[in-house]
């Protein structure tokens, strides 16, 4: 029976991560300090936090409302396939997913990513993901993704979704990736909400989440 149990689980989150439906938060994992890292089926949970005082203090702000979670499968076929679902952050609010690590840890080239992979031989890291809280700052992405933004096709910066030099397609190349630390950023919107704000995002926003612990993947 725990057996039976257990096959369905595993293909609830299998048929749900393949949908792009929400994952509720694991039981134990919250606005706490509860678990940072959890395993169900072939699904792997790992709690975003809140941690005010980077990069001098690296210690979350727990309880405070303002958390999420990202969750993955434990290997992918292609590119990368997950989630993110964040709470209490501002609202109405454009985010931005990084992922960063030492050197060597993100590969480089102008196809990874919304920008193109960056190594400057200490530090490497690569956007992955746009996308908009609602009213209540509370927003959930599937990665990667653009936050249904148009690609570098033509247009006026700020109008009809479209921002200059961001991915239609974003990704993130099969390999093995070991270490690899995310960052959530409020890149601010444009004057009339539609786009991430174009200024913000040349710099790259101020970093609001953090994980609780590093990701370690492989997408075949």
């Amino acid at each position: 029976m725990k057996k039976l149990m257990a096959i369905v689980v595993t293909l609830v989150l299998l048929l749900t991560l393949g949908s792009g439906l929400v994952l509720a938060a694991p039981q134990g994992m919250g606005d706490d300090e509860t678990d940072w890292q959890v395993t169900k089926g072939k699904a792997v949970f790992t709690k975003l936090e809140d941690k005010p005082g980077a990069p001098i203090d690296w210690s979350p702000a727990v309880s405070n409302g303002i958390w999420g979670w990202i969750v993955t499968p434990e290997k992918m076929d292609g590119n990368l396939d997950g989630e993110i679902e964040v709470k209490g952050l501002s609202p109405n609010t454009w985010y931005m997913v990084t992922l960063q690590g030492p050197s060597g840890t993100i590969p480089t080239g102008s196809d990874v990513g919304l920008f193109g992979g960056t190594d400057t031989g200490s530090w490497s890291w690569t956007d992955l993901a746009l996308f908009k809280t609602d009213d209540d700052g509370n927003g959930i992405s599937v990665l990667p993704s653009n936050g249904g933004l148009s690609g570098t096709g033509g247009g006026t910066p700020g109008v009809n979704g479209y921002v200059p030099g961001i991915a239609a397609s974003p990704s993130l190349p099969p390999g093995t990736y070991s270490g690899v630390l995310v960052a959530v950023k409020d890149v601010g919107s444009s004057a009339d909400g539609t786009t991430p704000d174009i200024n913000t995002l040349m710099w790259g926003g101020t970093a609001v989440l953090f994980e609780m612990m590093p990701l370690d993947f492989t997408i075949k």
